[in-house]
């Protein structure tokens, strides 16, 4: 038995990967399930087949356990190669220590087509004693062979009516097309089963109006789907191609690297990325570039966790730019990174929004900030910024404001005389109003109006209520004269 630590290295060098991926991952996932660690064959079988009797033969879930069946032997042997398995003296196995992490290992390549190459091309090259390998070896170690794909031919089938039914039929060593397919989007991966395969390039054929297809040119459309998607994860990976032959990437001295990580989660758990971005902007102002460096995430990935960030406010662009382009910083004040307290951000905040309110609109009113959080002012600032970018380099932005006074004036001064009217009936001797009266009256009257004009008004109402009263009496007694 290899050494605990050194187990894995052992394993993927004899076991190809194409044994565990696709259909065949049920056998691996059988055995870890019988209660005893001792099994047979038959009783490997029985547990496979016991639950199918009453599904419909032509079935998927049918016809991949039927392709377990005939693979198991096969299977079995790969893995007492491996040590993961032990015969004993009676014929029966011996699950080893080790085989439940197997287990686990496997469930994290068949989610990560990256994973699976990284296995594939570990297992070719340590088996051949080489550092190059040909793309034709690498999918011989991740996919089916060409018998195991006639013997899926004869029984793809879709769903009909409730129930599967076939979509090809031999006649003269062709196969001809009896149902179409649904068309598939995307062509699958190299590790996707062999009937995912072939259901889209079936898909493919009878769009292109194709009735019959001979065995050797389903084997060659398989083949060039799969070349297709090696090669375009292998120069992802770095892979150098020389002379019809890949090369490792010049900074593996060893293959054992290129499964050190195979074992790390294939997916980041929900808030990962967010998380870590937080965590080092909490400390310092970074651009997505320097965090990219940092964490050594995907680039889109941390553009999402970013962007979330900003929609939930609570991170934004600094609006300077670093060396590596524009730097975020948390909204977190506790740990600024200007080094400034809480009322010194404020106040220079609020100066910054007067100065902008009044260089986009010279009337610009009076506000209570006293009302609005830290966190609402910065949000202000921010698109106030974008605001006046654009009111100063679009002159179609400037033409829009235009026009929406137009179409609103109307309206808006329909809403006045309401209000006026009302008011006057509102207003005491003094002069006084009842303000809470003519802002449900704002609401009524204004719901076409957008949210800055009802705005707008309420704060004319709110600051002035004498001097408006004052004002429409003195009005209504000169009528009156």
């Amino acid at each position: 038995m290899p050494k605990k630590q050194d187990w894995k290295t052992k394993v993927l060098e004899i076991i190809p990967p194409r044994l565990v991926l696709g259909a065949y991952r049920d056998v691996i996932g059988t055995i870890v399930g019988l209660e005893t660690k001792v099994f047979s064959i038959e009783n490997v079988r029985k547990e496979m087949v016991e639950w199918l009797n009453d599904i419909d033969p032509l079935s998927p879930l049918v016809v991949e356990r039927d392709r377990c069946i005939k693979m198991l032997p096969t299977i079995i042997s790969s893995l007492i190669n491996a040590e993961l398995l032990r015969k004993r003296e009676d014929g029966r196995f011996k699950k080893s220590e080790n085989f439940e992490d197997f287990w686990d290992l496997t469930k994290k390549v068949r989610t990560s087509v990256e994973k699976a190459i990284r296995w594939g091309v570990y297992h070719v090259v340590s088996t051949n004693k080489k550092n190059s390998f040909s793309c034709n070896e690498l999918i011989d170690a991740l996919t089916s062979s060409r018998q195991e794909i006639v013997e899926v031919l004869s029984k793809l089938a879709i769903p009909h009516q409730g129930k599967w039914k076939r979509i090809l039929q031999e006649k003269d060593g062709k196969w001809a097309i009896i149902e179409r397919p649904r068309l598939r989007a995307a062509p699958p991966s190299v590790v996707k089963d062999i009937s995912d395969k072939l259901l889209y390039i079936f898909s493919l054929f009878s769009e292109s109006g194709t009735t019959e297809v001979n065995t050797d040119k389903i084997i060659i459309k398989i083949r060039s789907i799969d070349i297709e998607s090696v090669e375009r994860f292998l120069k992802r990976l770095h892979f150098r191609e020389h002379n019809g032959l890949w090369l490792l990437p010049s900074d593996m001295t060893k293959p054992q690297q290129l499964i050190e990580k195979i074992e790390m989660p294939g997916r980041l758990p929900p808030g990962a990325c967010a998380y870590a971005c937080l965590q080092l902007l909490d400390g310092a102002y970074l651009s997505a570039t320097e965090i990219i460096g940092i964490t050594g995430f995907e680039k889109s990935t941390i553009s999402r966790a970013l962007k979330k960030l900003s929609d939930e406010d609570l991170i934004k662009l600094a609006g300077k730019k670093g060396p590596r382009g524009e730097v975020y910083y948390t909204t977190n004040c506790d740990k600024c990174w200007f080094g400034k307290d809480r009322e010194e951000c404020r106040d220079e905040t609020i100066a910054d929004i007067k100065k902008m309110l009044k260089d986009l609109e010279p009337s610009f009113f009076e506000v209570d900030w006293s009302e609005f959080s830290n966190q609402a002012l910065n949000k202000l600032e921010y698109n106030l910024a974008n605001l006046k970018a654009e009111k100063l380099i679009k002159p179609d932005v400037r033409e829009s404001f235009g026009l929406w006074d137009v179409l609103l004036r109307s309206q808006l001064a329909k809403l006045m005389e309401d209000l006026e009217a009302r008011a006057i009936k509102m207003t005491d001797e003094k002069g006084w109003i009842d303000e809470e009266r003519i802002y449900e009256l704002v609401d009524e009257k204004g719901k076409s109006l957008p949210l800055l004009y009802l705005l707008g008004v309420k704060h004319v109402l709110r600051s002035t209520p004498v001097k408006l009263g004052l004002e429409l009496l003195s009005r209504e007694k000169a009528k009156s004269k």
